[in-house]
């Protein structure tokens, strides 16, 4: 659970509605990663789905109808994010053979990530060590 100064400040109901865990790094590496504002927006909006073990599943037809974003627009972000290598979207059916809302999978977001802040980490090693 959050601290107790976030209830604090924002209350019980919105702590209660749920809280999204998104890397700061997403953020903070924007312009490194090469995102888009919309880009940044759609991960945010696909990981606030992410609250089991599994991948993130949610439906961007219903994203659509919730966000006001169109439904092309949303395919838009999503299919950026698959040639810049940052997402893997995995197809899922039914037991009768149906279409049902795909996984999302940012490893190779995380990856790129991670590869960011261990070059920032190192550069900070540096600077203190005086190299």
């Amino acid at each position: 659970m959050l601290s107790s100064n976030f209830t604090a400040r924002f209350g019980e109901v919105i702590v209660r509605s749920g809280i999204a865990s998104i890397p700061d790094a997403v953020f903070s590496f924007q312009k490194e990663l090469g995102l888009s504002v919309g880009e940044c927006w759609f991960v945010a909006q696909i990981l606030r789905f992410k609250w089991t073990t599994e991948l993130p599943r949610p439906s961007l037809r219903k994203m659509a109808e919730y966000t006001g974003v169109s439904e092309r627009t949303l395919h838009n972000y999503k299919n950026s994010l698959i040639e810049k290598g940052y997402l893997r979207v995995i197809s899922r059916t039914n037991e009768r053979g149906g279409q049902i809302a795909n996984y999302y999978d940012f490893t190779g977001l995380f990856e790129k990530i991670i590869s960011l802040l261990k070059i920032k980490e190192d550069r900070n090693i540096n600077n203190i060590i005086g190299e």
